[in-house]
């Protein structure tokens, strides 16, 4: 039997898969989306940290003895507040912010407050403070979107066009005359 033409032009071809390379990555970003929003849902509030500096404290720091529980590198969110709540007898500083003694001290950090800090409040006398900005990064989900997006996309293109193809009424030619 003569085989009839029913072959989809390239250009159409090429468009469809587009289509499916397009939706499918749509899917994968909402998806990716709402798990993103759900996962980070808890850090949306500031934080407020509070640090007791008990009486001695000053004294056991330049000893090297760590009495507080702060490590070297302090990250924070935008937004944030420390409180430095000083009961030591002699003042205690982080970077340019200072808490006298007996006083608390409150801090708003931002993200120019990023940096290497001298501290009394550390025995390494540097605290290295990490502001990070406040609010879902969606570059967390750029490479596995368009990556799986792509790959489902084209995955399910080649599903497509071999349903398409099995859809035809051409199995008369693989029958032998």
């Amino acid at each position: 039997m003569a085989r009839t033409s029913a072959s989809v032009p390239l250009w159409r071809r090429l468009a469809e898969l587009l289509v499916f390379i397009s939706a499918s990555t749509a899917v994968i970003f909402v998806l990716s989306a709402v798990a993103l929003v759900i996962y980070t849902q808890g850090t949306a509030d500031p934080a407020d940290v509070v640090l007791v500096i008990p009486e001695g404290s000053g004294e056991a720091i330049t000893e090297g003895e760590s009495v507080l529980d702060v490590p070297p590198v302090w990250t924070f969110n935008t937004g944030d507040t420390l409180t430095l709540d000083n009961r030591d007898a002699i003042e205690h500083t982080l970077g340019d912010w200072s808490a006298a003694p007996g006083r608390s001290l409150v801090i708003e950090l931002e993200i120019s407050d990023e940096g290497d800090h001298l501290t009394t409040l550390h025995p390494t006398g540097i605290m290295t403070v990490n502001v990070e900005p406040r609010g879902f990064d969606f570059s967390i989900i750029a490479f596995t979107t368009f990556a799986f997006g792509i790959s489902i996309g084209i995955i399910a293109y080649v599903g497509f066009s071999i349903a398409r193809a099995m859809g035809r009424n051409d199995d008369d030619d693989w029958v032998d005359g």
